[in-house]
């Protein structure tokens, strides 16, 4: 019994400390701009903690962090505790479920492919919940197979409290448990009804979210394609980045060839494998076909009215299309015909060379790496006096970064609307940056705000000129105006 533990459990530690080790560089740096209005909300008073109609999200992480807050605000702590200890989880669960479900092969490839993968690597350093509704997924498609009703229902509520799309995923559990395994039904039901009701008292605030939401669409154009991808292209971009995971990708010749033939591979294999397997082998190639493609699916035809699609709202998946290539390389390595064998061991051989060939990239390429705000914001305060710097931001409020990085002795100004027409009154609104030397101004998101650079050209008009300028990775430039007559008049 003991030699059994030890074989079915050392390779899960040495998978999960590979996992942890692959994890840790980067885990300290700058938040970016959603990780920092991330950070704000969530060390607000606990009182506040539930206010949340800016952000389309449910409120699980923002209490997560909060409580997490109370020992730490520091970068790597709050990134431990929101997604890096959800990411293992995953890795841990999805392990178990594929050794339980299948046997310790198909377990130790789909969670190593899982912990190699650039995309799950990026999003386990994110404080944004995207890593801890995957967490609950597959620990929910763990409780489903092996009947744990109460941890089923667990975690479904605490699921659909960390992502709103989650429903897409209970729906391809429910596709399962009705047309596959036909048993338990009443359990099953129950167990959704029960998650329904208490997430229920969360709906009022999701349709003022869902309200917020479709008003800033239409007040900031262009904000479609920032939150989504353009339909034509989303379902290419999702299997795109399951993967080839965190890389640049284009439309050129090798990486449609590459995908074409991963997706022509694993095509192949289910449409031999699955008159031949056994009923008990069938149901778990089906329910990770359902887990894989059912939620991408309905997430698709979903964005066609609102655009919630895109590969890290969809990580809830990335497990079920690993451990799906796990189990038919598998499954085809004991095949006798030599094409369905090599099928299987060229299939795995790809994913998990691609897998460390985008981790690689994800280290080595800056441009694959978040926006470095802290260290914008402390070249700005080494190289400018504070009394005579105002930070100018084209947008209603301070940028979530400057808040929660700067030095609060700098002064800020903001444009106190999202979209600059003819009609913004802007000479009224730029007027108190007069009685200042020097103006920064960040390239930040105005192709969004103000494409016609309509407040540089009233700037211009107050006297003021760009005499300098620095760009940092991904952040694009940080721009530096300086007003001559002031200055003189300070001299």
């Amino acid at each position: 019994m003991r030699k059994l533990f030890v074989s079915t459990t050392f390779p899960l530690y040495l998978i999960l400390l590979v996992a942890l080790v692959l994890r840790i560089p980067l885990l300290t740096g700058s938040f970016w701009l959603d990780e920092a209005a991330q950070a704000l909300e969530s060390t607000r008073p606990l009182s506040q903690q539930l206010d949340i109609v800016a952000d389309f999200q449910p409120p699980l992480l923002h209490l997560v962090t909060h409580f997490a807050s109370y020992f730490s605000t520091a970068e790597w702590w709050l990134r431990t505790v929101g997604a890096l200890i959800p990411g293992l989880v995953t890795i841990a669960f999805s392990y178990v479920l594929l050794l339980r479900a299948a046997n310790k092969k198909t377990a130790i490839i789909g969670s190593l492919l899982l912990s190699t993968s650039s995309l799950h690597i990026y999003f386990s350093q994110e404080l944004r919940p995207y890593a801890l509704p995957a967490m609950f997924a597959v620990i929910s498609w763990w409780a489903l197979y092996e009947k744990r009703w109460r941890s089923f229902t667990a975690s479904t509520i605490l699921g659909l409290y960390s992502s709103y799309l989650f429903p897409f995923l209970l729906f391809s559990q429910l596709v399962w448990q009705l047309v596959v395994v036909k048993e338990k039904r009443r359990e099953f039901f129950s167990s959704i009804a029960l998650s329904a009701a208490l997430f229920a008292p969360w709906l009022p605030m999701f349709f003022a979210q869902l309200q917020t939401g479709q008003l800033l669409r239409h007040d900031l154009p262009g904000w479609d394609t920032v939150v989504s991808v353009p339909q034509e292209k989303a379902l290419q971009l999702v299997f795109a980045k399951f993967i080839f995971g965190l890389s640049d990708l284009s439309l050129s010749p090798t990486y449609l060839l590459i995908a074409g033939l991963i997706g022509l591979g694993i095509a192949f294999l289910c449409i031999h494998f699955w008159p031949k397997t056994p009923s008990k082998k069938r149901r778990l190639l089906a329910l990770l076909l359902l887990w894989t493609g059912l939620p991408l699916l309905v997430g698709w035809l979903v964005s066609w009215i609102i655009p919630v699609i895109e590969p890290k709202r969809l990580l809830l998946s990335l497990a079920g299309f690993y451990g799906l290539a796990a189990y038919l390389s598998v499954l085809a390595a004991q095949q006798k015909s030599r094409a369905v064998a090599w099928t299987g061991h060229i299939l795995i051989a790809t994913l998990l060379t691609l897998t460390i060939w985008s981790t690689t990239n994800y280290y080595t390429n800056a441009k694959l790496q978040r926006e470095d705000w802290r260290g914008s914001i402390a070249k700005i305060e080494q190289t400018y006096p504070t009394q005579d710097t105002v930070a100018l931001f084209i947008f209603p409020d301070p940028f979530a970064p400057w808040r929660w990085y700067a030095d609060p002795k700098i002064k800020t100004l903001t444009t106190k609307t999202i979209f600059i027409t003819k009609d913004t009154q802007l000479r009224d609104l730029l007027e108190p940056t007069l009685d200042y030397t020097y103006l920064v101004v960040f390239d930040y998101l105005q192709d969004l705000t103000d494409p016609n650079r309509l407040v540089r050209a009233e700037l211009e008009k107050f006297g003021f000129r760009e005499t300098g300028s620095f760009s940092t990775e991904n952040l694009g430039f940080v721009r530096i105006f300086t007003n001559k007559q002031t200055m003189e008049n300070n001299g």
